[in-house]
């Protein structure tokens, strides 16, 4: 893994790109500033996560079951969301790509209480 500095639109958080070198270069946990990145804080109730806004503005609602994968959850998320640039920050102040990044099979009943 090696800096490199990508000079077109980035949009994932690790990919792979070829360095003028013509290698496979590495990047992981590429943090790209967005002024239209939406900030969003999920709450579970047992049945339904609610990604709320900053100003607690109800912005999407998914059913889930607590055996469902968080990956899916943020599948099914990326459909239906206007803004196609979110992160998501979950009741334990955790964020959900960070999560996925350690453990891509992670459970909603592993992050959420479920009240």
């Amino acid at each position: 893994v090696i800096n490199c500095e990508v000079n077109r639109p980035m949009t994932g958080f690790f990919g792979f790109w070829r360095a003028r070198s013509g290698h496979r270069v590495i990047i992981r946990n590429l943090v790209v500033q967005r002024s239209e990145t939406l900030i969003l804080q999920a709450e579970y109730d047992g049945k339904v996560i609610q990604f709320k806004k900053l100003n607690g503005e109800t912005s999407l609602e998914l059913e889930a079951a607590p055996t469902e994968k968080l990956s899916e959850v943020r599948e099914r998320m990326k459909k239906q969301m206007q803004s196609k640039h979110f992160r998501v920050i979950l009741e334990n102040g955790e964020l959900l790509f960070q999560i996925l990044d350690k453990d891509p099979e992670a459970l909603v009943s592993a992050h959420f209480t479920g009240n």
